[in-house]
């Protein structure tokens, strides 16, 4: 997960976030990360439409924005 974030960031693309809510409801989110450590990811949230921050140990799967629509776009086709 470190290094899916890590080249988002330098990278300057949104990932795909499968996340899991306080209140137990897992979401998808596409986030334009600003900043990440160890127990927070910082971004710009495009279902939100606004920045908003994630706790690591809640955050189910990241993968690259790119591939999640290359993805959508292979099950289409079957």
């Amino acid at each position: 997960m470190e290094g899916v974030l890590r080249k988002a960031l330098s990278g300057r693309y949104p990932v795909v976030l499968m996340y899991l809510s306080e209140k137990g409801l897992i979401s998808k989110r596409v986030v334009s990360v600003e900043k990440f450590d160890d127990q927070w990811v910082h971004g710009y949230c495009h279902l939100r439409k606004a920045y908003r921050r994630f706790q690591v140990k809640n955050i189910l799967a990241v993968l690259p924005a790119s591939s999640e629509r290359s993805s959508s776009r292979n099950a289409e086709k079957l």
